[in-house]
This record gives structure tokens, C-alpha cells and sequence, in this order.
């Protein structure tokens, strides 16, 4: 199926096909078909299911799948999310480097208080 020419899937149509029989999920607004891939799937099929007819964008990047895995969707894709519906995509850079600079502020903090508070005994004694 070529990209340019996709089916466009209203998220109504999308959120109808959320089990074993007919399960799709969203990836970057484009639409997927995963029902055949399901009992295959490397992870299991709770996981496909948990996604059903849903955005899986960010669980799936947040898995960090393979190229091979990365190819192996586009067999599954049968359109795209039609534009009037289209969300826009989640901002989370932004907050994951957020969350590392506040994961490094801590250890710091802690190691400047104990330094602190070992030469205001050092200087006591």
C-alpha cells in the first residue's frame, strides 16, 4: 500500500476493533491491522492488547523495538488516521530531559550536604 494514497480511518471506526478477531492500534497516526500478529508477537499478546484501537505511539517507542521489528510493521498497515482527527504528537522531550536534569540534582544535593555537613563537624571537634 503506498503511503501517499492511505485509507483514512476515523478514530470511531478505529476504537471498534479492539479484540483477538480484529485488533488495530495507531502508530503516528497511521493505522495497523495486527489481528494475524498476535499470537506471534514477541512480548506477548497482552501487550498488543493493552493498545488495542489506541494511540501506541509512546509505548512503542518506549519499548525500543528493533529495525527488523520497525519493517516488520509496515506489513500490518492499512491506512492512517484521517486528518481531521489527528491529535498532535505527544511532546516528550521536553519532559525527559526535564526528568534528567532533575535525576542528577538529586544525587548532587545529597552529596553537597553530606561534604557540608562533614566539615561542619571536622571544624567543631
Amino acid at each position: 500500500m503506498s503511503h501517499d494514497n492511505l485509507k483514512q480511518y476515523t478514530w470511531a471506526e478505529i476504537q471498534k476493533h479492539y479484540t483477538r478477531s480484529s485488533l488495530w492500534i495507531v502508530f503516528e497516526d497511521k493505522v495497523y491491522d495486527v489481528t494475524k500478529f498476535l499470537t506471534d508477537h514477541p512480548g506477548g499478546e497482552e501487550v498488543l492488547l493493552e493498545q488495542a484501537a489506541k494511540d501506541a505511539t509512546i509505548a512503542f517507542n518506549d519499548v525500543g523495538h528493533s529495525a527488523d521489528a520497525l519493517e516488520k510493521r509496515r506489513g500490518f498497515l492499512i491506512g492512517e488516521v484521517a486528518e481531521s482527527e489527528r491529535r498532535p504528537p505527544p511532546f516528550t522531550t521536553g519532559a525527559a530531559e526535564g526528568e534528567k536534569k532533575v535525576n542528577w540534582i538529586v544525587p548532587i544535593g545529597i552529596i553537597l550536604l553530606g561534604v557540608t555537613v562533614f566539615f561542619i563537624i571536622k571544624h567543631f571537634q
